[in-house]
């Protein structure tokens, strides 16, 4: 629990929700905060240095601590019915053992800025937390790993960055065996050796080098040359493979542009920098909207990516919310035609084709029928017929979006034995269904999200209103670790501030993540909004 130094903080307050979320006797405060803006250790704090105003405070919280002590092994429950009290040991280890088993949640007062409480917290997380042996992990095939220093060493690397003194840095997470500087270990992910340089701890920007790392550390190693995130890394000899970290799927864009021309060429290796070093963020280039999109898990996360871009590359960026992918389909058949005729002395161009097109299922793959017969076009400008209709459904007529979902049969056309090529016919095929389209009934299609939002039970209401003013469609409700989830189908285009409004109606407590799932048809009214700006923009 941190913000304490904030005027309108209240610890109590903040703790009574927090027993209320998880259990009023399994939350237990550990360090509690002073009125003079220190903090008290409960374990480690002797009685006459404890405040008068907190000391009856702190003696029901350690006779609670030691119930819940004497609670987690029968002959130390035996000798707190007895009277008896606890050794020191038997109280940390008891303790130990309650957090590892959940029957105990501690809680800290801390403050970074005002630097109360932070050294009594992780006092009291070496003393209390579970170590690597109390969490035996398993690699990807299901065997344990043993923590014990006798044992092949073997690591993941969780994290990669670049410092500017140091360069490449691989942080490790090392479950078991010992890892020493110039080891040569076997990266099992890629199927590559590498040789360990310098192992380094990483305290903020201070690194100090180690002699060597066991189970439980996590480690900085210099200059590896094959390893990244996620890779396996194990002794040589060994093939021990983790199953990789699933990282949050980012859920918040910004489409990002250099914020001056001297920028545009070292935008896109800051980006791909920072998006390499934190893989809970996403760089898109749109292909139909010509942007650059960067994903992350919310405004404050992308603008504190963008900050850290600017003060490490120098690179500086502006931001807009990012224009929507829309595509465009038919609603009925139609057919056209067209006549590529031209004559600028000295040889011509010549190509004519008809063609009808109709709606085609998704998962249908025959798009394109040749349906020529007698010659009427030869079959050395078919293919060229055929890149002037690809090219057409590049770009349909309402927005100048993609068209999908579109049959297109080529079943006449003429030709001239000189002045006929491949670009005639490929001119006039791309005319001609620009023609058909727009004489089918083309419609806009946006794409649908499949949304689902994590909340407490008190937001519910809040939060299905406000799925539904954004054209969302509830699919069900359910119960999630506790919380209630909803699961809906949501138009992208309202998605784009979903997570500032979620965090604001929530006050943070509520989360989400979505996905794309299909396109679907734009409603009417909205649809002649967005044909009409596109106009507008195109005309500019």
């Amino acid at each position: 629990m941190t913000c304490l130094d904030k005027d309108d903080t209240s610890f109590d307050d903040v703790l009574l929700e927090i027993k209320a979320r998880w259990g009023d006797d399994r939350c237990v405060p550990m360090v509690l905060p002073t009125s003079d803006g220190k903090a008290v250790d409960i374990l480690n704090c002797p009685n006459d240095q404890i405040p008068e105003e907190l000391k009856d405070r702190v003696k029901a919280i350690k006779d609670h601590l030691i119930e819940l002590a004497a609670e987690t092994d029968d002959s130390l429950m035996e000798k707190y019915f007895e009277g008896e009290e606890l050794t020191a040991d038997e109280f940390s280890e008891g303790l130990r053992k309650s957090v590892h088993d959940a029957h105990l949640i501690p809680v800290f007062a801390t403050s970074v800025k005002a630097d109360m409480g932070v050294k009594e917290t992780m006092d009291s997380i070496s003393r209390l937390f579970p170590s690597p042996h109390d969490y035996p992990v398993k690699c990807a095939e299901g065997n344990l790993i043993s923590a014990e220093e006798d044992q092949p060493f073997s690591g993941q690397v969780w994290r990669c960055s670049n410092d500017a003194f140091i360069g490449q840095m691989t942080f490790v997470r090392i479950y078991s065996g010992v890892l020493k500087p110039g080891m040569e270990i076997y990266n099992s992910t890629k199927n590559q050796k590498e040789k360990v340089g310098t192992i380094l701890y990483v305290d903020g920007k201070k690194t100090t080098e180690a002699e060597e790392a066991k189970a439980g550390d996590i480690v900085a190693l210099t200059k590896l040359k094959h390893t990244y995130l996620n890779d396996s890394l194990c002794a040589v000899g060994s093939d021990i493979k983790f199953d990789p970290i699933v990282f949050p799927s980012p859920v918040t864009a910004y489409a990002v542009e250099p914020k001056n021309k001297a920028d545009a060429d070292k935008i896109g290796m800051a980006l791909h920098r920072a998006t390499d070093e934190d893989p809970s963020t996403r760089l898109d280039h749109n292909t139909e909207t010509h942007e650059l999109v960067l994903w992350g898990m919310g405004d404050m996360h992308l603008e504190v990516t963008l900050e850290h871009i600017k003060n490490r590359s120098n690179v500086e960026m502006t931001h807009h919310t990012p224009k929507v992918a829309y595509k465009e389909t038919i609603t009925g058949s139609g057919e056209g035609h067209y006549k590529h005729k031209k004559q600028s002395g000295g040889r011509g161009q010549f190509g004519e084709c008809y063609i009808r097109i109709r709606p085609k299922a998704e998962d249908n793959p025959e798009w394109f029928l040749n349906k020529i017969v007698g010659g009427a076009i030869p079959g050395s400008f078919v293919p060229a017929c055929e890149k002037g209709f690809l090219e057409g459904l590049g770009k349909g007529p309402l927005v100048g979006s993609p068209v999908i979902n579109v049959q297109v049969e080529l079943y006449d056309g003429s030709y001239h034995d000189v002045d006929s090529s491949e670009v005639a016919f490929k001119i006039a095929g791309a005319r001609a269904l620009h023609e058909a389209i727009e004489k089918s009934s083309p419609v806009l299609l946006e794409p649908i999200m499949s949304v689902k939002v994590v909340v407490p039970d008190q937001f519910m209401g809040d939060i299905s209103g406000l799925l539904n003013t954004k054209r969302g469609r509830i699919l069900g409700m359910g119960q999630d670790e506790g919380l209630q989830s909803i699961h809906a189908d949501v138009p992208q285009a309202e998605m784009f501030k979903f997570c500032s409004e979620l965090r604001s109606i929530t006050s943070g407590q509520g989360s989400f993540e979505m996905e794309f799932a299909r396109y679907e048809q734009v409603p009417a009214h909205l649809a002649s909004k967005v044909i009409e700006e596109a106009k507008a923009l195109k005309e500019e």
